[in-house]
């Protein structure tokens, strides 16, 4: 595995704390990108490289 990326809505904050401490990185944001029961939310794109997670792993 080289990379592995994932989007997570931000009406989901407790996901991309969880993603975070993973070591996942967030790489950008799609601004009102998702309507949510009638309110938009941003599209959180985040990503974490094969390397990164390696490292992680061996601490």
């Amino acid at each position: 595995m080289h990379r592995l990326e994932l989007d997570v809505f931000s009406f989901n904050p407790r996901a991309e704390k969880a993603y975070l401490r993973a070591g996942f990185k967030r790489e950008g944001v799609l601004r009102d990108a998702v309507l949510d029961r009638g309110q938009y939310a941003d599209d959180i794109i985040m990503a974490i490289l094969g390397d990164d997670w390696l490292k992680l792993k061996e601490s």
